[in-house]
């Protein structure tokens, strides 16, 4: 705003920010639903609508800021008592600070400005709630890690079992097919052992794909396949499982 300009008695210049206007608030005391007193962190900008300049000016002057600070802090304290110390200010965050910009935004918008940016900075609780929300989550854990132990011992001995049946399952077939022919008994095992692998490996389909193991088909087919071209030597079983290695 270059230029000279003239004022007469009695009067002055009142100049507003064009740019958006930083606002940080640290350490806001709030109480959650549960009566936990929380510390809040938050920063914001805003911008001045211009065209709500005179109005502002009518009901503000310049203390503005002052207005738009006091007011933010009430509304950050109401919505945390909204909500519960355990698991919400653990778990629930992101929605809180939703809320929290939600309220915001009506401010500005009902007293002549916008809001442009806000960020949650911060959540602390008292150390005693955080070294209980703290001791409840790693009990959480240690209860989860066992429960897969415990599945993965599961399957590690039920694929186990249905390796050696299969070996043996393969044995009786290979011996039928002796009885045809030599010639026949690779193309005999390569289908027998795809039979038998396959129906062995649908057992154990869902126990796999809850543990998040991939495809449990293919990681069954694969483990037995691997198992029987690794016997020391060329047998009948070791031929069925490389050539059916080689269609994975």
């Amino acid at each position: 705003m270059g230029g000279r300009y003239f004022l007469g008695l009695g009067k002055e210049f009142v100049t507003y920010p064009s740019e958006a206007v930083l606002m940080e608030i640290s350490e806001i005391l709030a109480s959650t639903q549960d009566k936990q007193n929380v510390k809040v962190d938050i920063s914001l900008q805003y911008h001045l609508r211009p065209e709500k300049l005179i109005a502002l000016y009518n009901e503000r002057q310049q203390s503005y800021d002052s207005f738009y600070r006091r007011e933010i802090t009430a509304m950050v304290k109401e919505e945390c008592v909204l909500w519960e110390t355990i698991p919400d200010f653990y778990e629930s965050r992101d929605l809180i600070a939703a809320q929290i910009e939600i309220r915001i935004t009506s401010l500005f918008e009902n007293n002549h400005a916008r809001l442009a940016e806000f960020q949650l900075l911060g959540i602390r609780l008292q150390p005693a709630t955080e070294q209980k929300i703290i001791e409840t989550l790693v009990a959480e854990q240690g209860e989860i890690t066992e429960s897969i132990f415990q599945q993965s011992s599961v399957v590690r001995s039920e694929k186990a079992q249905f390796t050696i049946a299969a070996d043996g399952q393969v044995r009786i077939i290979n011996s039928n097919a002796n009885a045809i022919g030599i010639d026949t008994v690779a193309k005999a095992t390569a289908e027998a052992f795809g039979k038998v692998t396959t129906a062995l490996s649908n057992r154990l389909s869902s126990l796999e794909d809850g543990l998040g193991l991939g495809s449990a088909s293919k990681v069954m087919l694969y483990s037995f396949y691997n198992a029987f071209t690794n016997i020391a030597g060329k047998t009948d079983v070791t031929i069925g499982a490389e050539i059916n290695l080689a269609k994975l």
